[in-house]
């Protein structure tokens, strides 16, 4: 609820990167395709970090624009951190 879109970006080289948290996502049922998403690595550098995530965002923007909030429990709300 609440998330019209998610980036996740890594380098490639943390512990848990992208390919091990889509695996996970998969092997546990997580609705992937219920939100636009993108897994983005990092690997040449910032500038092209930016400028590829940058225009990944663009992308969900008009899906985005169309989401609307609603009430939810705090206790449906997931956080990861690292």
């Amino acid at each position: 609820p609440n998330v019209a879109a998610v980036l996740a970006i890594d380098t490639g080289t943390e512990p848990v990167n992208n390919v091990l948290l889509q695996g996970y996502m998969l092997q546990h049922g997580y609705p992937l395709e219920a939100v636009p998403h993108r897994f983005l690595s990092a690997k040449d550098g910032l500038t092209s970090a930016l400028r590829d995530g940058v225009a990944i965002i663009e992308r969900f923007i008009p899906e985005a624009s169309r989401c609307r909030r609603t009430p939810r429990p705090l206790s449906h709300l997931r956080l990861g951190l690292q």
